[in-house]
C-alpha cells in the first residue's frame, strides 16, 4: 500500500521513500506553554508534520483523521483551517505552518512544512547541521537543477571533489529525508524539495529556478 492509503498508526508509522530518519529525534521542540496551548489532537498533527518534515495535502488530510482520534475533537475544520491554529503558536517561536504547490508536478500538488521566518542562510537551514563541504553538495544540487532543462538533475552529475563517494551519499540521503531536495523513486533524477521552496526562495531564485505559489494560513 502507499502512504495515501495508511489510517491511523498505520500512516503514523509508514517509512516513505524519503523516510530515511523516519526514527530520529523531532527537528524542533515547544515549550510547556506553548504546546499547553495546543489540544491534543493538534499536538499529534503538529508532531507528524515536524517529524516528516513535510506532508502532502492528501497525507495532511488522513493526519487531520487520524489526529482527531487522539483528542475529543478534530485538530480545524479542515487542513487549513487546524494550521492556522498552529501557527498562533509556532509564531511565538519565528516558525509557520505553509503550504506551497510543488512547481513541475502533473496534479498542482499541495505540499505543507514548518518555516523557519528569520533564517535565511542556507549554512543554518532548519533542522539541517552540514559542514561546508556538505553544504556544496546542495548549493551545486540547486545550481545545476537551476541550469539544466528540466526541473531536474542527474545524481550521479553531482561532484564535491572533497568529499569521498559513501560521504556524498550520505549528504544526499539527509538532503532528501529533510525534503530540501527530492529524489524521484526508481531514478536518479534529483530536483528541488518543498522546504527549499518554501523556506530559500531567494537562493533559488538567485540559481534561476522560479518562485513556487506560497500560501499562508
Amino acid at each position: 500500500a502507499t502512504p495515501d492509503h495508511h489510517r491511523a498508526a498505520g500512516f503514523l508509522q509508514h517509512k516513505g521513500r524519503h523516510e530515511f530518519v523516519a526514527a530520529s529525534p523531532v527537528p524542533l521542540r515547544l515549550t510547556m506553554s506553548e504546546m499547553n496551548s495546543l489540544d491534543v489532537s493538534q499536538q499529534a498533527l503538529l508532531q507528524l508534520l515536524m517529524t516528516k518534515r513535510a506532508l502532502t495535502d492528501h497525507e495532511a488530510q488522513l493526519a487531520l483523521t487520524d489526529s482527531a482520534a487522539l483528542g475529543h475533537g478534530s485538530p480545524g475544520d479542515d487542513v487549513s483551517h487546524a494550521f492556522k491554529i498552529i501557527n498562533r503558536s509556532l509564531k511565538m517561536m519565528n516558525l509557520e505552518v505553509r503550504s506551497t504547490i510543488m512547481p513541475g508536478s502533473d496534479d498542482n500538488q499541495l505540499v505543507h512544512a514548518v518555516v523557519n521566518l528569520v533564517n535565511d542562510d542556507i549554512a543554518k537551514m532548519n533542522g539541517t547541521k552540514l559542514q561546508p563541504a556538505e553544504l556544496d553538495v546542495f548549493k551545486q544540487a540547486v545550481q545545476l537543477i537551476g541550469q539544466a532543462d528540466e526541473s531536474f538533475v542527474d545524481v550521479q552529475a553531482l561532484q564535491v571533489p572533497t568529499l569521498k563517494k559513501a560521504q556524498m551519499a550520505q549528504v544526499l540521503q539527509h538532503l532528501v529525508a529533510h525534503r530540501w531536495l527530492e529524489l524521484e523513486e526508481g531514478t536518479d533524477n534529483l530536483s528541488v524539495g518543498p522546504r527549499s521552496y518554501l523556506e530559500l526562495p531567494d537562493f533559488l531564485e538567485s540559481n534561476q529556478i522560479a518562485r513556487s505559489q506560497i500560501i499562508y494560513h
